[in-house]
């Protein structure tokens, strides 16, 4: 009887571990959606800080350059003015810069020589050239259209006021003086009382004509420094401030 030998067991396959699924790679960094709009948003707020900034730039130049214009055009009005105003007081006196004009020296000595009793043998003739020479400068400066110069130049009101207002004043001045020399002509050959009383009325029309030119004077010193053209004395005086500035 055959013996049956003994079945080697069955090997069982080792378990197989479990299938993953694949695995898609992972996106790059710039193509993922949320950077994407992030980059997009930063790109548009920088290029509307460039626009802005661009435009501002622009717009500043601009301001600058009408700025400019404006400034040269105060210069020529007030150089204009100031010519004018030099050449009529420089008939009748010595122009120096930033003060008040040294005017009818001739005049004043005698006026004052009568008011004192001591009339000047050429005192007629030194008073009715006077009075030539002021009735001259005042047609001259007279003449000058300063309102139509600083018109639309830039002025603001109070520089502009300072430009009408001096001229004329400084006008005034220029006929009181006339005035006076006049009256002065006259006293000189009245005689007696009314040489006298004709002599006190000439001094009172030149003391206001010299007020007055202190007082115009000033203003239109104001006036040129409101157009850029400032005179400074060379004595070392002050150049008057202008209230408000000059626009």
């Amino acid at each position: 009887m055959a013996i049956k030998g003994k079945r080697k067991p069955k090997q069982r396959p080792a378990s197989r571990p479990p299938k993953r699924e694949p695995v898609a790679p992972p996106t790059p960094f710039l193509h993922r959606r949320s950077v994407q709009l992030t980059a997009g948003f930063l790109v548009g707020v920088f290029a509307m800080i460039v626009f802005v900034w661009v435009t501002n730039s622009l717009r500043a130049d601009d301001a600058e350059a009408e700025s400019a214009a404006d400034a040269a055009k105060r210069r020529a009005a007030a150089t204009a003015y100031q010519q004018a105003v030099r050449g009529a007081f420089g008939e009748v006196g010595v122009v120096d810069p930033g003060i008040a004009p040294t005017i009818f020296v001739e005049m004043d000595t005698a006026l004052d020589a009568m008011a004192a009793g001591n009339q000047p043998p050429d005192a007629e003739a030194t008073f009715e050239q006077a009075a030539a020479d002021a009735a001259k400068a005042r047609k001259e400066l007279a003449g000058f259209d300063v309102t139509g110069t600083v018109a639309d130049q830039g002025f603001d009101a109070i520089a502009a006021g300072s430009f009408t207002g001096s001229a004329e004043t400084l006008v005034q001045v220029l006929d009181r003086y006339r005035q006076a020399a006049d009256v002065a002509a006259a006293a000189a050959v009245a005689g007696g009382g009314d040489t006298q009383r004709l002599t006190d009325i000439a001094v009172d029309l030149r003391d206001t004509a010299r007020d007055q030119l202190t007082q115009g004077w000033t203003e239109y010193l104001q006036a040129l420094r409101a157009g850029g053209v400032p005179e400074a004395p060379t004595t070392g005086g002050i150049v008057p401030e202008l209230p408000g500035g000059g626009g």
